[in-house]
């Protein structure tokens, strides 16, 4: 097979780009080489062109099928260790369970964050002592009902007995205001006829 034309319609950073091969001359050698500076996207199109063949991009095609001698003793290490491309690669072929390395990792830092035995630290020991302080707070602003039956018939009594002592006062004011009319009537009364005495006399 060969490449006459590379299509990057939409892969990577490319958008709309195209590489034309040619067609092959004969009697002409056909050998292509594409060159240029860093970051200009030459392993973005080796990944779009083993991508467009294999269905996978460059750096896996090179972790299954590019193996040299360093890559084949790193990935030896990473085996061992279960960690890297290769490493995780073949252990989830094996296992079928790709990634449980590093997630049973993350749930057992989550589960020490959360928990640890005989500890005063932790999510657990801190979020038992805030429940605790909550209890107390609780507590001590709390009123048992029988309590608060007890000061809603005090209040509701006391209310009546203001009430009543009111009218009372009020009642007294009148009385009051009542007899001080009869004493200043008495007294004009009484000058009057001390009065009329002297006028006799």
């Amino acid at each position: 097979m060969r490449l006459q034309r590379l299509d990057l319609t939409r892969y990577g950073t490319f958008t709309g780009r195209s590489i034309d091969f040619g067609a092959r001359r004969d009697g002409e050698g056909d050998l292509h080489i594409i060159y240029g500076p860093n970051e200009a996207g030459k392993s973005t199109t080796l990944a779009a062109f083993l991508d467009l063949l294999f269905g996978i991009g460059g750096d896996a095609y090179r972790t299954m099928f590019s193996l040299d001698d360093e890559t084949l003793e790193k990935g030896g290490e990473s085996i061992l260790a279960s960690k890297g491309d290769l490493g995780e690669l073949l252990f989830s072929a094996s296992a079928g369970l790709a990634d449980l390395s590093r997630r049973l990792l993350d749930l057992k830092g989550e589960a020490d964050r959360f928990y640890k035995y005989r500890a005063r630290s932790g999510e657990l020991s801190d979020l038992k002592a805030r429940l605790a302080q909550l209890k107390l707070e609780r507590e001590q602003i709390d009123t048992l009902a029988s309590e608060h039956a007890r000061l809603t018939e005090e209040r509701d009594r006391a209310a009546a007995q203001y009430e009543a002592a009111i009218g009372q006062r009020t009642q007294i004011q009148g009385r009051m205001e009542e007899i001080q009319r009869q004493l200043r009537c008495a007294t004009r009364l009484e000058r009057g006829i001390a009065g009329a005495a002297k006028g006799r006399d």
